[in-house]
C-alpha cells in the first residue's frame, strides 16, 4: 500500500496538484462531504473502502474479487493464485480501481483495492503511467475518465519478495448512474 501510495503522491507533485495524505481511521466523515478521495486498501484492511464499495459491478472481498456480472469471456470471481515456472515462484494477484462520485456534492471518490499489498502497489504504478492511462482509456474508447468506472487489473509478481513485475488490464465497467 505505501508503494502505491508513493507512486501516487510522485504523479500528483509532477502534476503540480496538491495532495493531503491521512490515514483513514483517523479521517472524519464530515469531511467526507467536500473532499475528492483516494483510498487504498482493501475490504479487509480498510473499512472506508468496504463501506464505500456498495454494489459496485467488481467487489473485493476477503478472498476475491467477485464479478456480479460477468460478461462473456470474464470469470464470476478473480482469485490470486501462486506457481512455479521451473524452480521461480510466481504470483498472480487482481486489483480494482473505482472510480465513483462522492457522497455529496460535485466530490469524486478513487479506491485502489485488492487483497495483496503488492497486488495494489502494481495497480498504483499503473495509474502513475501515462501510457498505461492511455491505454485504459482507450480500451473505454473515452478521452476521459468516466465519472464512474471500475478497471480490473491482474498483477503478475515474481520470487519471495513477490516484486510486481508486470501489471495488465483485465476489463471494465463504466457505470451509468
Amino acid at each position: 500500500e505505501m508503494h502505491c501510495l508513493l507512486a501516487l503522491t510522485s504523479s500528483f507533485h509532477e502534476l503540480g496538484a496538491p495532495l493531503d495524505v491521512r490515514n483513514s481511521r483517523f479521517f472524519a466523515c464530515i469531511e467526507l462531504r467536500h473532499s475528492n478521495l483516494i483510498l487504498i486498501g482493501s475490504a479487509r484492511t480498510n473499512t472506508m473502502v468496504n463501506s464505500l464499495q456498495g454494489d459496485e459491478p467488481f467487489v473485493i472481498t476477503d478472498e476475491c474479487i467477485v464479478n456480479s456480472r460477468p460478461l462473456e469471456g470474464e470469470e464470476a470471481t478473480y482469485r490470486g493464485h501462486r506457481f512455479q515456472e521451473g524452480k521461480l515462484e510466481r504470483l498472480v494477484e487482481y486489483a480494482i480501481i473505482t472510480r465513483r462520485h462522492g457522497l455529496v456534492g460535485s466530490s469524486v471518490i478513487t479506491m485502489v483495492s485488492a487483497n495483496h499489498g503488492r497486488a495494489i502497489e502494481g495497480a498504483g504504478q499503473y495509474l502513475s503511467r501515462e501510457d498505461k492511462l492511455r491505454e485504459l482509456l482507450g480500451k473505454m474508447n473515452v478521452q476521459e475518465a468516466p465519472a464512474h468506472f471500475q478497471a480490473l487489473l491482474r498483477v503478475d509478481m515474481i520470487d519471495f519478495d513477490e516484486e510486481v513485475v508486470n501489471v495488465e488490464y483485465v476489463t471494465h465497467r463504466v457505470v451509468q448512474v
